[in-house]
């Protein structure tokens, strides 16, 4: 597809330029197939703080080191929010139970269990949630295709692993091996968990 290509020619010519000082002024045109016409993209002479960000993410540089660990980032606000694993902090607490958080949101998520509020319905089946990640949680295993069957018991599956792993029990395959005893395990969990 031409679009594509001329976007990735122009992606790299303006990595490859040194983006802290400035990007040329240019015009940037793209052949929309679809509507026949073109589009201009303007670029500004000046960088602003986006672009520069856009550039460190997209060239995998990465400037902020962790100093209490290998991990380091492209951006400071990531390295910010890794920092508090390493410590203690946990400034966000609880007012009923006196439970201490790192992060206001997990605060916030707390404190539902408290008041039994869950503001995150499921739109397929009313259940309600306290957190977005639970009701994603819920909709991926509950709502999602299940295209993978089972021959031998007919059980159906959303996942191609999920089917694999059932079927273990199935033939009793068990892959995963022991290093220190003979002991062999048909899901790498149960082997970590022995």
């Amino acid at each position: 597809m031409k679009v594509k290509e001329e976007i990735e020619v122009h992606k790299d010519s303006v990595l490859s330029q040194d983006t802290e000082v400035s990007i040329k002024e240019e015009i940037v045109v793209f052949e929309e197939p679809l509507l026949s016409q073109s589009v201009e993209v303007p670029v500004k002479e000046e960088c602003d703080s986006n672009i520069i960000r856009h550039h460190r993410t997209q060239s995998g540089e990465k400037r902020y080191q962790c100093n209490n660990c290998d991990n380091a980032f492209s951006l400071k606000y990531q390295l910010v929010l890794h920092q508090r694993k390493h410590t203690v902090k946990k400034p966000f607490e609880c007012n009923q139970c006196k439970k201490c958080f790192s992060w206001k949101s997990h605060l916030i998520i707390h404190h539902r269990k408290h008041t039994g509020e869950k503001p995150y319905p499921c739109k397929q089946c009313e259940k309600m949630f306290s957190s977005k990640v639970n009701l994603i949680s819920h909709q991926m295993k509950q709502h999602r295709d299940k295209p993978y069957l089972c021959k031998q018991c007919n059980k159906v599956f959303s996942y191609k692993y999920a089917l694999t792993k059932h079927q273990r029990t199935h033939i009793g395959e068990k892959p995963y091996h022991c290093n220190q005893c003979d002991k062999t395990f048909t899901t790498k969990v149960i082997l970590i968990g022995h």
